[in-house]
C-alpha cells in the first residue's frame, strides 16, 4: 500500500489575492495482492474556524477585519477569509507478470476555512449585523468554491494514479506515483484557483463585498 500526503494552502480573501502550493509530505509503501486498478469518490472533511471582530460602524468593522484577519503564511498578509486543504492518497500495488501495477487508489480531502465572526453587542445596529451576515455568507460561498477545487484535484489524482502504467519494480512505481500526484497538486491546483478567482473577481462577483 502506498500512503501519500499532499498539502495545499489557499489564502482566498475578498478582494485582494490568493496563494496556493502543493508539496509531498510523506510516502510509504506496503506490498499487497491485486490485479485491477480501481478508484472511489474522495472522502471529504470540512472544518470551519472563526475569529472574532468588533465594531459599531462599517468602517470600524473593516478596520477590525484588517487587524484581526488570518495571516497567509506565504505572503505574510492578513485576509478576511482563508481556505487551506490537504489531500491524502492511499493506493495499493502488486506484482503481475513481472511488473508492478497500481490496484486501487483512494483519496481523503481535508478543507479548513477561516471566517470572521462579528461580536454583536447592544451598540451594534441591527442593520449592520444583518449586512455583515450577508457578507460572511457570500464569503463562505466563495470559499466553498476553493474547497470544490480541492475535491476536483483529489479526483484527478485518483484517476491519474489508477491509470498509471506498470513499472518493472514497485519502488520505481512508488517514485513515479509520488511525482505524478505532486505535479498535479503543484500545477493544476494553483491554475484552477487562479481561474476561479479571476472568474469571480475574488468573490466580488458573488457579492462578497464589505462595506
Amino acid at each position: 500500500r502506498g500512503l501519500l500526503d499532499l498539502a495545499a494552502e489557499g489564502a482566498m480573501a475578498n478582494p485582494r489575492c490568493w496563494a496556493a502550493a502543493g508539496i509531498v509530505l510523506a510516502l510509504g509503501i506496503v506490498l499487497t495482492l491485486g490485479t485491477s486498478a480501481a478508484s472511489a469518490e474522495p472522502e471529504v472533511t470540512q472544518t470551519i474556524v472563526t475569529y472574532d471582530i468588533s465594531g459599531a460602524t462599517p468602517a470600524e468593522i473593516r478596520a477590525s477585519l484588517d487587524s484581526n484577519g488570518p495571516v497567509d503564511p506565504r505572503s505574510k498578509r492578513r485576509f478576511d477569509a482563508v481556505t487551506r486543504w490537504s489531500v491524502r492518497l492511499q493506493y495499493n500495488h502488486a506484482m503481475d507478470r513481472e511488473r508492478c501495477n497500481v490496484t486501487t487508489a483512494t483519496t481523503m480531502v481535508e478543507v479548513t476555512t477561516t471566517l470572521p465572526r462579528l461580536k454583536v453587542t447592544a451598540e451594534t445596529p441591527a442593520e449592520l449585523s444583518r449586512a455583515f451576515k450577508v457578507y460572511t455568507d457570500k464569503l463562505m460561498q466563495h470559499e466553498k468554491g476553493h474547497g470544490g477545487i480541492a475535491v476536483a484535484i483529489a479526483r484527478r489524482v485518483e484517476a491519474a494514479v489508477s491509470e498509471h502504467p506498470p513499472r518493472l519494480t514497485c519502488d520505481e512505481l512508488g517514485r513515479d506515483v509520488g511525482a505524478l500526484a505532486n505535479r498535479i497538486i503543484r500545477d493544476e491546483g494553483p491554475r484552477l484557483d487562479a481561474e476561479y478567482d479571476t472568474r469571480t473577481q475574488y468573490g466580488r462577483a458573488q457579492g462578497a463585498i464589505f462595506p
